[in-house]
């Protein structure tokens, strides 16, 4: 992506990065919005700015679905941040499930979010993701099969202000990032 953001921002530029195993998916992380996001992060770079983008998802072994690998997983996802954290200030564009600093009642029993073992590193300020509904991009099981689509989705409506809302300082501070109603995202490659 670093190539990406120091070019022209042509198709032809963006071919070799939409074509990475990253941009395969057929949900939020490789959607049109996400591309949009990038273009504009390019544009902030071109005029200046002095801004990365990094890849940090990693895939544990296994099953991706048993307890271990999520497990794994979350364990994976805090050593690359903490790597990517050492070069500087660093903003994190993750799920949910992520993002927490508690144990979710149906996770596994050894399950720790990546941003709590970060936690235990450095400064962190966590924003979990709210909406008032609407609709995602992903695959959902529908009579039996997969099926890859605009879903709706439910929410809880707080208004159609979006806002910010961060706990009081301390060395981890949780927050709450409302976006109001969400609209799907196609995959972008």
């Amino acid at each position: 992506m670093a190539t990406n953001l120091r070019s022209r921002g042509t198709v032809n530029d963006r071919q070799p990065m939409l074509s990475t195993p990253s941009w395969q998916r057929r949900d939020g992380r490789a959607s049109c919005a996400m591309l949009a996001m990038v273009d504009g992060l390019r544009k902030l770079v071109i005029a200046g700015a002095d801004i990365d983008i990094d890849v940090f998802d990693e895939a544990a072994p296994g099953c991706p679905r048993s307890e271990q690998s999520q497990i794994a997983r979350e364990q994976l996802l805090a050593q690359r941040l903490l790597e990517i954290r050492g070069r500087g200030t660093t903003l994190v564009l993750s799920g949910n499930v992520h993002a927490e600093f508690v144990h979710r009642s149906d996770a596994p029993a050894d399950f720790i979010p990546a941003a709590a073992l970060v936690a235990a590193h450095t400064l962190v300020v966590a924003l979990v993701g709210r909406h008032a509904g609407g609709a995602s991009w992903c695959t959902l099981q529908i009579d039996g099969e997969p099926v890859t689509a605009a879903h709706p989705v439910e929410g809880h409506d707080l208004g159609t202000s979006t806002f910010l809302e961060v706990d009081p300082p301390s060395p981890s501070r949780r927050g709450v990032a409302y976006v109001g109603r969400i609209t799907s995202s196609p995959p972008a490659a």
